[in-house]
């Protein structure tokens, strides 16, 4: 089989319907190898489809017919863009840099140089110790 681009569920049925017409197999095998319940495949490859494919159902289906996906491509549809951009609303929240320590050096920021100090329980039990930690920055220092 030559490699494919495909660009909507409905050529990746397609695909799925003439890998199937090429190994000349039944539905019923397919099934049968791909752990689906009997009766599945012919519901995903008929010509009008009963059920569509899923995160389970395509993962079972291409390893039964020895098929794997090779790469995904995502682009930004623009004419849907325009239609969903008046209903996209910023965030509220901070955003944090996705780095090493970064939440830790934020959260330092706000506390500043005070320690903080917990219980570890409240029920004042001999075995209750007081903790006192401090955030180190990332040279080690605190």
């Amino acid at each position: 089989m030559t490699p494919k681009v495909v660009s909507t569920c409905a050529e990746l049925v397609q695909l799925l319907r003439e890998r199937r017409n090429e190994l000349d197999i039944t539905h019923e095998t397919i099934d049968d190898i791909s752990g689906l319940q009997s009766g599945y495949t012919g519901k995903l490859l008929s010509p009008v489809p009963i059920k569509q494919l899923g995160a389970v159902s395509l993962g079972a289906m291409l390893g039964a017919l020895a098929l794997k996906i090779v790469r995904i491509e995502l682009v930004e549809d623009p004419e849907q863009a325009d239609r969903m951009r008046p209903r996209w609303t910023p965030r509220k929240r901070p955003r944090f840099e996705n780095t090493r320590g970064a939440r830790r050096r934020a959260l330092s920021a706000l506390l500043g140089d005070r320690q903080q100090e917990t219980l570890a329980t409240s029920n004042g039990d001999a075995d209750v110790q007081q903790t006192t930690f401090q955030f180190q920055d990332e040279t080690g220092g605190r």
